[in-house]
């Protein structure tokens, strides 16, 4: 879904409201533990149950916050389960070293500020708090929530304290979550939030200046296996010198990759299994970063703005990425509205491209009762829907009897106008049948490039 054009806000803002929701049901039966009376006297008799509720909750979402931001330094969830919970432990430990009396009152009202940064010694300070309020029998009400009782920190700045914590963790997420993206994703450089690009973007006179460009010569003339450029027809993507090594001992999976891809044209990316197709791609839709080199779409830098080059970005993984209980109508609504295609433009967009998938009679069924071959065609509709600038197509057949492979040939090529087209594939009859240029990869390096006709009158390629 990010790759497909949505935003990292909303992915973080989905989960935090899903959790809310769940913290607020749990917070609710507390307080109704804590206040009831039951057959013996309540925990909490004089307070104002409101004001409970707002302190537990305000700790649930702060806690909500502190887990969303351990949650960015790993990509596997038992090892942040263990990890967070070793975490929340260690955290209260601040508040049991200074829970005796004589040391909490000699606290200074900034050294308690400073550690209520931590949410479990906000709630320790607040527990303790509202305890010397109950031992008072006057308890916490809103009238009194400012005032102290022996020592120089209220309950309100308790209040205030738990609130700034999950601004702040909420902050420490955004910027974790930028510059450590896991094992895919590009990562933003450790001071982006003081960039100006970040912000504003790039403007395209700045995006397609590289030195990398310089020192590469022509295809036409350097060899024989490459068709020559062709001048004036607009390139949406241009990739320059793109290599990515996995490790430092192992062979590049992709090694100094460079080729121009036309506007309006296909290009099928041929080679067999470990060549760098899908290497390519996911580099070029920002799943995996470069370890050199970069690639232009539409002018915009894979290394810098791809957020922005994702607004016209359609891409269909090598596996189906669907959910079971979504039918196809709903499938291409989803990521029409995530391309931003206006809320009221998405229906007729996704009856547009039903029609001209060929699923009407598929419209109603969810993707779990969908035949391997149609759910294909889903993932290449996805791809194409809300008039994608670039779309990139790895092995988009796969699987596919001979007539749904014709028939998605038939889609694509229908589809071609005004977009750039990337497609890998394993076999050379479906790059010959509809590919405007063909790229072909081995060992991840470009072998040959150009048109079919102008591969088929290569003579030998060493």
């Amino acid at each position: 879904m990010k790759l497909m054009g949505m935003k990292g806000w909303l992915h973080w803002s989905v989960w935090y409201v899903t959790f809310s929701v769940f913290m607020l049901i749990s917070v609710a039966l507390m307080t109704l533990i804590f206040h009831i009376k039951v057959g013996h006297p309540a925990v909490i008799i004089y307070t104002d149950p409101s004001v409970t509720f707002a302190f537990l909750l305000l700790f649930s979402l702060s806690v909500l916050s502190l887990s969303f931001v351990i949650s960015t330094f790993f990509s596997n969830s038992s090892h942040g389960y263990n990890f967070g919970f070793l975490i929340f432990i260690i955290s209260y430990l601040p508040f049991l070293y200074f829970s005796d009396d004589d040391q909490y009152l000699s606290l200074s009202a900034e050294a308690k500020f400073g550690l209520s940064l931590v949410s479990n010694v906000a709630l320790g300070i607040g527990c303790k708090t509202l305890a010397q309020f109950e031992s008072a029998g006057v308890g916490l009400q809103w009238s009194n929530i400012n005032e102290v009782v022996d020592h120089n920190f209220s309950m309100l700045h308790t209040l205030i304290m738990l609130c700034v914590d999950t601004v702040v963790y909420t902050i420490m997420t955004w910027y974790f979550d930028a510059v450590l993206p896991g094992v895919f994703g590009t990562p933003q450089p450790f001071y982006f939030p003081f960039t100006r690009w970040y912000w504003c973007g790039y403007s395209s006179s700045v995006v397609n200046v590289d030195d990398t460009e310089a020192d590469l010569p022509d295809y036409g003339y350097r060899s024989a296996r490459f068709e020559p450029s062709v001048s004036g027809r607009k390139v949406g993507i241009k990739i320059r010198n793109l290599t990515k090594r996995f490790s430092k001992n192992q062979q590049p999976a992709v090694d100094r990759l460079s080729i121009d891809l036309y506007e309006g044209d296909i290009t099928a990316l041929l080679g067999h299994n470990g060549a760098g197709k899908t290497t390519t791609m996911f580099m070029l839709t920002g799943f995996l970063r470069p370890t050199g080199g970069t690639a232009y779409i539409n002018g915009l830098s894979i290394r810098r703005d791809m957020v922005k080059i994702r607004e016209s970005l359609g891409l269909c993984p090598q596996h189906d990425v669907l959910f079971d209980t979504m039918t196809v109508e709903e499938h291409l609504a989803f990521f029409a509205t995530l391309k931003g295609c206006p809320r009221h433009e998405v229906n007729r967009a996704v009856h547009r491209m039903i029609g001209v998938l060929h699923l009407e009679a598929k419209s109603s069924t969810v993707s779990k009762d969908l035949s391997g071959g149609t759910k294909r065609k889903l993932c290449v509709g996805i791809a194409l829907i809300a008039d994608s600038k670039v779309v990139v197509l790895d092995e988009p057949t796969s699987g596919m009897d001979p007539e749904a492979r014709r028939q998605t040939w038939d889609i694509l090529q229908s589809q071609r106008a005004g977009r750039t087209m990337i497609l890998s594939t394993h076999f050379m009859e479906e790059a010959d049948i509809f590919g405007d240029r063909i790229a072909i990869m081995a060992g991840g390096q470009l072998q040959c490039y150009g048109s079919s006709l102008f591969l088929k009158n290569i003579p030998v390629i060493a």
